[in-house]
């Protein structure tokens, strides 16, 4: 099928050979010999195709939108980018409708009936989806909210490390909550990762806490004890010095040892340094004097930085004695005060080298007596048994 538009050259449209384009020029002049004489004339063939179509039977006339070029004022087809003429760039706004005829030469041996319109593009095939496996090219779905309890559960899960577990069993509860209700939703909730994460940090935590425990308690038991310690050394402190202002007042005499903390009061005035912290009895006193100290004169102890003035003992008031009194109630040792004013921790196996009769005179035998109520030694009780009587002279024979 041979075609062309209206507005094609005089030449294309003596090339069909068509008489109806003949018959609109002067009679006996050919359009294509006078198109190449007179220029003019070109024009008006071109004019005359336009404005009159070929017979109705091998025309067709449908309505096409051109743009119109700004530089040369020509129509070109909608959706050009150039003009077709001139080159110039086309403004997509400028644009108007436009009768276009087509002709269809019937006349041309060549022409034949129109060709098929091509076939449809098929539509595109997937291939076979994986049960929850989207495709890669589909668009995601909206996510949705994210469980408050998952993150609830994350947050105490963290905060358990700080809280040494307190808030772990909550943690351990909204991490479960946050999972049923994950799962439950099918996927319209969001957050399945973080709650899993506060369950385990929880779990982890809870788990822990017995361990952390069996390895700190200890550590605590020892630190509370060391400040036991400490608080009793000061205690004993606070007596020793009592002790020495005594003897400065009483022309450098040691107190009566069975009313030595009656007589150091007055100098202390704090009752509470009697007792040591680490007496679960609820007793006056927790401390002993050294019964060798009992009214000595302060120049007549050639050591004093090994002579016990005062040290940890059983429970009782005004309590005197020697090493049968000392209690070992600080981490498997006791405390002295010696006579010098300084106050020292020794083991069991240290105290043998403390002085407890500082003069070299041994300490009294009755020191160790058993004590009546008054705290008094019973001097009823005898320590030796009495000598026989010796024999009566022989009478004279």
């Amino acid at each position: 099928m041979a075609a062309c538009f209206a507005w094609a050259r005089p030449q294309e449209v003596g090339a069909l050979g068509t008489a109806e384009t003949r018959s609109n020029l002067p009679s006996g002049r050919d359009p294509v010999a006078e198109s190449r004489r007179r220029p003019g004339r070109r024009r008006r063939a071109r004019s005359v195709c336009r404005r009159r179509p070929v017979s109705e039977s091998a025309s067709s006339a449908m309505e096409v939108r051109r743009v119109k070029c700004a530089r040369c004022e020509r129509d070109n087809v909608e959706g050009a980018v150039y003009c077709a003429f001139c080159g110039e760039k086309l403004e997509s706004t400028e644009v108007r409708p436009s009768i276009v005829t087509l002709r269809t030469s019937v006349e041309s041996p060549e022409a034949g009936p129109p060709p098929p319109p091509p076939p449809p593009p098929p539509p595109p095939t997937l291939p076979p989806q994986v049960s929850g496996v989207p495709y890669p090219y589909a668009s995601a779905a909206p996510e949705g909210p994210t469980s408050g309890m998952a993150v609830a559960s994350l947050v105490l899960g963290i905060l358990g490390f700080v809280t040494m577990g307190v808030t772990s069993l909550l943690g351990l509860l909204f991490g479960i909550i946050g999972l049923v209700q994950i799962g439950r939703s099918e996927g319209r909730v969001r957050g399945q990762g973080i709650a899993l994460a506060g369950t385990l940090l929880s779990g982890f935590t809870l788990l822990m806490l017995p361990v952390g425990a069996a390895i700190l308690f200890p550590v605590f038991a020892r630190a509370r004890e060391k400040a036991q310690q400490t608080s009793c050394m000061s205690n004993l402190k606070q007596i020793a010095l009592g002790v020495l202002m005594y003897s400065q007042d009483y022309d450098e005499v040691y107190p009566l040892a069975n009313r030595w903390a009656d007589g150091v009061y007055p100098y202390t005035k704090n009752p509470q340094i009697f007792i040591c912290p680490s007496e679960t009895n609820q007793t006056p006193q927790s401390y002993a004097y050294n019964q060798g100290l009992d009214r000595l004169s302060a120049r007549a102890i050639p050591r004093p930085a090994e002579a016990v003035m005062a040290f940890d003992s059983q429970p009782g008031t005004n309590l005197a004695g020697g090493a049968n009194l000392v209690v070992n109630r600080h981490n498997a040792g006791a405390n002295f005060a010696l006579v010098d004013g300084h106050v020292k921790w020794y083991s069991p196996s240290n105290q043998s080298a403390l002085l407890w009769a500082p003069t070299g005179i041994p300490i009294p035998p009755w020191a160790d007596l058993p004590m009546v109520p008054g705290n008094m030694p019973d001097l009823n009780t005898p320590l030796i048994p009495p000598m026989p009587a010796p024999p009566a002279p022989p009478g004279p024979p």
